[in-house]
């Protein structure tokens, strides 16, 4: 019993790679353009944003704040990160997802509650 438990442990702890292993940083700079298009962003703030809460890299599987906050936009828990799940988007490490929402609540008024603004 005590395995099988740390076999689950295991997986668990493997999950978030294995899940968003799908994503790449090309993704996440299409997702930016997307997002700039679809909501009139300006595409240079979404972009500076991403470098700074991904320090420089883009990539869409950053975990952060000692694994409170995830994806390309570091959608932070409990903050943004309830109100993303909450409108109906399910993998903030999905830059997709990740970029819309937050174009959307930068329109909204949302967008001093990133660290990077």
């Amino acid at each position: 019993m005590r395995f099988a438990r740390l076999i689950v442990a295991f997986l668990f702890a493997l999950w978030p790679a294995l899940a968003h292993a799908d994503f790449t940083v090309d993704d996440t700079h299409q997702a930016i353009y997307e997002a700039s298009v679809n909501h009139g962003v300006s595409h240079a703030l979404l972009r500076r944003l991403v470098r700074c809460e991904t320090g420089g890299t883009f990539r869409p599987d950053m975990v952060g704040d000692h694994g409170t906050s995830f994806g390309p936009m570091q959608l932070h828990a409990p903050g943004e990160l309830n109100t993303f799940y909450r409108l109906g988007y399910t993998d903030p490490s999905n830059p997709y997802e990740a970029l819309d929402y937050a174009a959307q609540a930068i329109l909204a008024g949302r967008g001093p509650r990133w660290s990077c603004w």
